[in-house]
């Protein structure tokens, strides 16, 4: 997917600068049919023959050659690049050949040495500054006023050439200037990000519980009192569930703590794995969990609550001898004005009620 947006963006580029030679076309057609009434007060006998020779026959040839690029950008997979150079190249030489006594007419051959830049390759930099030394070469062989004292003199061609040179050095140092700045925005791109990802994990770390995954106390206590305010400033309805492991400290004297957290971390799964939308569950310690219920009536929670219970009920741990470790759960319904704490004790209560009517059961108080 990346490649095929780059491919688009070069593309787009691609075109943008054919279209930069098709205006070419228009201003040197423009430029020149400005030229024809001054040329009709000066020379009308010579009139026709300027029309061809300064007008119509360039404006076939540069036509010819841009529907040519248009036939090849279509066309071809590769060499885009170096077709859209060549193509500088020759509408710049075209413009001079038949205009060989304009003034300074030789400077657009730094056309293409400047349309190179947008494809950031050095390599396509020199390859326009070379063709546009090596035409300004032949163009000054075919100019018929070179070396004419009022013409193109072989001074005026090594100070255009050394121009060339330069314009493509500069060019040359602008691409590697780019390159060197995207390097450096790319390295501190990555930088900043492995910042945020330190960050973001730091800030994991401290809201969760390295072993189970889950949000730890911290977070519960923190969520606990935004559950509550939003409670009561919407009067909706929010229940408290506290789940214990029934004899976990057996497991752990039996089985020891590797086969202990390893039950802690399946009795998290199960739990995850059957909560509703909204539900916010942490270990709060241990092997005590405390679950966030909210907009259930206090039925549905009960019934909610069941159901996780019988889940991990169920569970196989074959590390056991009983091969099941099951959970109490102490549940009560959030009453406008109760705090936190408040809440806390009396679901914990309710916990303590499950564990000494038996365990593997649910009490719950509205």
């Amino acid at each position: 997917m990346a490649l095929d947006r780059d491919d688009q963006q070069l593309r787009r580029w691609e075109r943008k600068i054919a279209f930069g030679y098709r205006m070419f076309i228009g201003l040197y057609a423009l430029a020149g049919a400005s030229t024809l009434p001054v040329a009709w007060l000066i020379a009308r006998a010579s009139f026709v023959s300027y029309v061809q020779s300064h007008l119509l026959y360039p404006l076939v040839l540069l036509a010819f050659v841009e529907g040519c690029v248009e036939w090849g950008l279509s066309r071809l997979r590769r060499g885009r690049h170096t077709l859209l150079i060549v193509t500088g190249v020759l509408l710049a030489s075209i413009a001079i050949y038949f205009n060989p006594r304009l003034h300074a007419i030789e400077s657009i051959l730094l056309l293409p040495i400047l349309a190179s830049v947008f494809f950031l390759s050095p390599k396509k930099v020199w390859l326009a500054g070379i063709l546009a030394m090596l035409a300004e070469c032949i163009l000054y062989w075919l100019n018929p006023f070179h070396g004419h004292e009022s013409g193109t003199t072989p001074y005026d061609l090594i100070t255009f050439i050394v121009e060339l040179v330069g314009e493509t050095v500069v060019c040359h140092g602008i691409i590697a200037r780019g390159a060197e700045i995207w390097e450096e925005l790319r390295k501190r791109g990555r930088l900043e990000t492995e910042l945020l990802v330190r960050q973001i994990v730091s800030e994991k770390d401290a809201k969760t519980d390295a072993l189970t995954g889950l949000y730890n106390r911290k977070s519960f206590n923190e969520y606990l009192e935004f559950a509550l305010r939003i409670s009561a400033e919407t009067d909706t309805p929010l229940h408290l569930a506290v789940i214990d492991i029934d004899n976990f400290k057996q497991v752990n004297d039996r089985h020891g703590h590797l086969v202990g957290d390893d039950i802690l971390r399946r009795t998290a799964r199960a739990i995850e794995e059957h909560l509703a939308a909204g539900d916010f569950l942490a270990r709060y310690g241990g092997e005590e969990f405390a679950l966030i219920i909210p907009e259930m009536s206090h039925e549905e929670a009960v019934a909610h609550v069941e159901k996780i219970r019988e889940k991990i009920a169920n569970i196989h741990h074959a590390e056991l001898t009983t091969q099941h470790a099951t959970v109490s759960i102490g549940l009560c319904t959030y009453v406008p004005g109760e705090d936190s704490q408040a809440l806390f004790q009396r679901a914990d209560q309710c916990l303590y009620q499950a564990k000494k009517s038996g365990k593997n059961r649910t009490i719950a108080h509205p």
